[in-house]
């Protein structure tokens, strides 16, 4: 068993509007959602955290979704293997479904 605790800190050109859904995918036992409050800034802050455990951590994914607050449309996504996750303070670039980057991201810390 393995614990992650995220700490979902700000976001960047993302919009008005918006908030951020954090998805554990993978085996039946660790799936969860966890979703931010919604922010009317351009560059939200939110200093929110959550905390996750992963029995199956080599079948875990981390999607991380920036969705408008009105509609739930998808503004960007991000995912990545739990196992490659690091400790420490990450930028994270999103992108669409297609796998366009667009300009949003997201600054999250990790603590393993």
């Amino acid at each position: 068993k393995m614990d992650l605790n995220i700490k979902l800190l700000s976001g960047q050109h993302l919009g008005k509007g918006v908030m951020v859904q954090i998805n554990l995918l993978g085996h039946s036992v660790d799936r969860s959602t966890w979703t931010s409050s919604a922010k009317m800034d351009v560059c939200p802050v939110w200093e929110e955290e959550v905390e996750v455990s992963v029995r199956r951590p080599e079948l875990a994914v981390l999607e991380f979704k920036a969705l408008t607050s009105d509609s739930e449309t998808l503004i960007g996504s991000y995912s990545v293997a739990f196992t490659m996750v690091e400790r420490g303070y990450r930028n994270v670039r999103l992108e669409n479904y297609d796998g366009t980057k667009i300009a949003g991201n997201l600054f999250l810390l990790f603590k393993l």
